[in-house]
Order: structure tokens, then C-alpha cells, then sequence
């Protein structure tokens, strides 16, 4: 049985044994990075995709972080080289970082664009071979996953439950101190994403999630699996 394993980022990552989990193929996003000083576990794979205006540059530490590890990469086209000059965006995000080796660069979807209501909150099925970008990471993450050759995706650090006390939604705190998106809405956001994820997925997808509220997919208890009890 060849297994992939997504990570989020959810509360639930402090008390899973990351550990466990070396020498298995992991991907994971974002901060992730931010859990290194508690495990020496270190993801296979790595996504960023978004990008926070309010956070500045700190997207180019991201990077760097994983870059140095040598870990393979997606990475959103716009790092590369910006946003061109007649870009609504430019002022964000107006230089990149350049060709950097081990990346696949991943455009932002035009199709569902996260940021483009009302086409955001209308996907309802992904468009393989081409990553649809919109509503969350991970589902960018699962699609990737899923066109690789494993037989099965298990997750972990999946938890939604989103609430407005920003301290409780990731794994450390002061995760995201700078995130203006109103949880709720990021909450349900996730939620479909994985709701298309469970349909359009053409291998299996299980959350092993220690508790969390997300229920999309058939549960399996995460211990089990790392004891071999599914193959």
C-alpha cells in the first residue's frame, strides 16, 4: 500500500507524532514550518500557494526555509517574478524571488479564482491535469496527491472547527497574527473544499485526524494506521 500523507495545520498537530511519520512521503503547507522547533520530522513536500498582503514579504522566508532543506516545492507563478505593472495586484506582490531549482510553479486559477466572487464559491469539481486554486490549500495539495502514484491519501492536522478566537485555529497561536479573513467563512471555505475533494478524488481519502470536526471523508484511527493495520 503506497500512502501520501497531507498535513494541515489545525490545533491538533501539537499532540500528533510528526515523528512517526518520517521516512513516509508528507506534504505539507504554509507555516508549517513554524512546528520544527518541536519535532525533527520534516515534510517531503511542500505548498504555498497564498499570499496575505498584510504579512509583506514574509511569504520569501517560507521559501527560504524549505528551500535550504532542499524539499521539492509548489509554489504559486506570482513568487517568481511578481505581478506585472498592469497587474491589480502589483502593488502587493510587484517582484519575485526568480527561477529557483526544485519547484513546480502552480498559476492561480482564473477558472475559480479564491479571490474573485462569485466564481470562488463555485467550484464544485476539479479540473485535472490543471490545479484548481480555489478555496484552500489543501485542496490544491489533494489534487497534486492524487496524480501521483499512491494508492491511498491520509490526513492529518485537519481539524476546521474555525473560531474567532484566533489562537485556538492552528497549532501554535500566534500562527497568523496578521490574517484579516473572517474565520468563519475560511471555515466553510475549507469544509467545501474538502466536500469536492471526497467526489472528485480518484483514489481513496481518509482522515486520520486526531478528533477535529471535519467529517468529509471515512475516519481512520491515525495509531492504527502507523501500526500497520491498513495495508
Amino acid at each position: 500500500m503506497k500512502r501520501i500523507w497531507i498535513v494541515g495545520n489545525g490545533p491538533s498537530l501539537r499532540y500528533t507524532p510528526l515523528n512517526k511519520l518520517t521516512g513516509q512521503t508528507t506534504f505539507a503547507m504554509n507555516r508549517i514550518h513554524r512546528i520544527y522547533d518541536m519535532t525533527d520530522w520534516r515534510p517531503s513536500l511542500y505548498w504555498l500557494v497564498d499570499y496575505a498582503v498584510q504579512a509583506g514579504d514574509i511569504w520569501r522566508t517560507f521559501i527560504s526555509v524549505h528551500q535550504e532543506l532542499g524539499i521539492p516545492m509548489w509554489l504559486l507563478d506570482a513568487f517568481r517574478a511578481g505581478f506585472p505593472p498592469n497587474h491589480p495586484n502589483h502593488a502587493d506582490l510587484p517582484s519575485g524571488i526568480g527561477d529557483i531549482p526544485n519547484v513546480t510553479w502552480v498559476p492561480r486559477c482564473e477558472k475559480h479564482h479564491y479571490y474573485n466572487a462569485p466564481n470562488s464559491h463555485g467550484m464544485q469539481e476539479w479540473h485535472l491535469p490543471e490545479i484548481c486554486t480555489a478555496y484552500s490549500g489543501i485542496s490544491g495539495m489533494l489534487q497534486v496527491a492524487s496524480m501521483m502514484d499512491y494508492d491511498e491519501i491520509c490526513l492529518v492536522g485537519c481539524d476546521l472547527g474555525y473560531t474567532r478566537d484566533r489562537s485556538k485555529n492552528h497549532f501554535v497561536p500566534d500562527y497568523n497574527t496578521t490574517d484579516v479573513k473572517d474565520p468563519y467563512e475560511h471555515g466553510a471555505n475549507s469544509l467545501k473544499a474538502h466536500q469536492v475533494a471526497a467526489k472528485c478524488c480518484p483514489i481513496p481519502i481518509y482522515n486520520c485526524t486526531i478528533g477535529g470536526e471535519l467529517d468529509a471523508y471515512p475516519r481512520r484511527d491515525l495509531f492504527d494506521v502507523l501500526d500497520g493495520r491498513y495495508q
